[in-house]
């Protein structure tokens, strides 16, 4: 099972957010699985589960349901990285939708975007990758803002919204969407999406620059190809480790097994966000929660197949995990 991961730029996103409401970094961590300093190496990712927990310590901390949509509005482009330049420097809002629907994987992997034509009218739809649970609103709304405040700041706040849908109505308030998009809000719809005229995709841009704009593009290329490539070598890391349980590979051994410099392979992880180390301990938890829910291992035993030569460090180390020790969490699963 491949675990789902999100980049930590977008930690980034919610320390600056938090901070812009008097809440530190030490504040927005505390009770969850991160600690400020993994949050900072924005080469590194988190799992979706640790994303979660931290979403939903910010929102008991903020106390605003809606709290996605006014991080969005702060969001600038450029924290997209090489997409947020590509799309500042298109030429026509239509250039900017190609870049946005094509690239913003690269990005993130946890929504998809997708675009169709009807009537005139241009709707962008925002759906899950996976199933985001408590956090789906504010993941959605903060998407969606992103995207709208960036569309008005490229041509000079001219574009106008026609619709907004919103899936399901729990928690909607409908006077908080209508005062920050001006447009008919529509809740309980099939799917999410942005609903405007046709015409605005030829309306320029005015930070048009061709040359930044191919530039950023053929960055973009890359990394989508490499993202393309990159599962089938991680995946074929996690079988490698799967394959020697309690005696896993240094990260030279793997280089070795892989024919690559350990350059090349560093280089060829971090860009994907998922170091060596990463993927071992993604491993060792994915193994660990398999023993603890179908194995009657003693804890020592386990601990010896996760390569942990002291139990009390696997302890630890599943503790931060999960929040629990392992007796706690075997007994509740059992």
């Amino acid at each position: 099972m491949t675990m789902v991961q999100v980049p930590n730029h977008y930690l980034a996103n919610l320390e600056a957010f938090a901070k812009g409401r008097q809440i530190s970094a030490a504040k927005l961590y505390a009770n969850t699985p991160i600690t400020p300093k993994q949050a900072s190496n924005l080469n590194h990712s988190v799992s979706l589960q640790d994303f979660v927990i931290v979403i939903e310590r910010l929102r008991e901390l903020l106390k605003e349901p809606h709290f996605g949509l006014y991080m969005g509005q702060e969001i600038s482009p450029t924290s997209h990285g090489d997409l947020g330049f590509a799309i500042m420097s298109s030429s026509t809002l239509d250039q900017a939708v190609g870049a946005l629907l094509r690239y913003f994987p690269t990005r993130i992997n946890i929504v998809q975007l997708a675009s169709n034509q009807v009537d005139q009218r241009t709707e962008i739809t925002f759906t899950e990758s996976v199933l985001l649970g408590s956090i789906k609103r504010p993941i959605i709304d903060m998407a969606i803002s992103t995207m709208v405040s960036a569309f008005r700041f490229l041509t000079q706040q001219q574009f106008r919204c026609k619709e907004i849908h919103l899936s399901g109505s729990n928690e909607i308030d409908l006077e908080t969407y209508q005062r920050m998009f001006g447009c008919t809000i529509v809740t309980d719809a099939a799917a999410d999406k942005v609903v405007f005229e046709s015409r605005w995709l030829n309306q320029p841009l005015i930070l048009s620059d061709p040359t930044a704009h191919q530039l950023s593009v053929e960055k973009c290329e890359a990394a989508l190809q490499a993202m393309k490539q990159a599962p089938a070598l991680v995946e074929k890391i996690r079988a490698r480790l799967m394959q020697q349980q309690g005696e896993f590979p240094s990260f030279l051994q793997l280089c070795e097994e892989l024919n690559m410099s350990e350059r090349t392979l560093r280089r060829k992880l971090e860009n994907q966000g998922t170091p060596y180390q990463q993927i071992l301990n993604e491993t060792r938890q994915e193994l660990a929660e398999f023993y603890l829910k179908s194995s009657n291992y003693p804890l020592s035993k386990i601990a010896e197949r996760l390569g942990y030569s002291d139990p009390s460090n696997f302890g630890n180390a599943f503790k931060r995990w999960f929040g629990m020790s392992p007796s706690q969490y075997r007994k509740l699963n059992n």
